[in-house]
Order: structure tokens, then sequence, then C-alpha cells
């Protein structure tokens, strides 16, 4: 293949593909009661205190990132005038 470009002056052509890459930054809040929760309401004036135990997610931030790769099945050689 090498050879033959040289003799013809050709340029070797790719079409790209194109990817997306995601990137999710997500936020953990775990929640467990200790001993004395069940006194809050009682003692602290703490009305709706969880007595279970909890694990909440949120997503803080999202990147969506594009980028192209060669693709391998459409690959090109151009051929080239002798004047250029």
């Amino acid at each position: 293949m090498l050879k033959v470009m040289r003799k013809q002056k050709a340029c070797p052509i790719s079409c790209l593909k194109t990817g997306i890459r995601l990137a999710v930054l997500v936020e953990k809040t775990t929640y467990t009661p200790g001993e004395l929760a069940m006194y809050g309401e009682k003692y602290m004036k703490l009305f709706n205190t969880p007595m279970q135990k909890s694990t909440e997610y949120r997503v803080v931030a999202i990147n969506i990132t594009d980028f192209g790769t060669p693709d391998s099945t459409k690959h090109y050689v151009a051929a080239m005038d002798k004047k250029t």
C-alpha cells in the first residue's frame, strides 16, 4: 500500500466516528439515627425525626463531551494531481 501511495502521490483520508463521553458527579448522603434519636421530639422539640437508616443520592453535575475516532471501515485514498 505504501509503494502505491508513493508512486501516485495520494493522500490517505479516514472518516470519523463520533463518540460521546459522559461524566456524572453524584453526592451520596447516608443518615444513621443515633441511640438517643427517639428522645429528640420529647426533649428538643425536633419533630419528624427519622428513626430508620436511609441513603439518598443526588446528581450534582453532568459533563458531556464529544470526540472523534478514525473509522477503520471508511478509509479512503485520495489521488492528487501532478500539478499540485
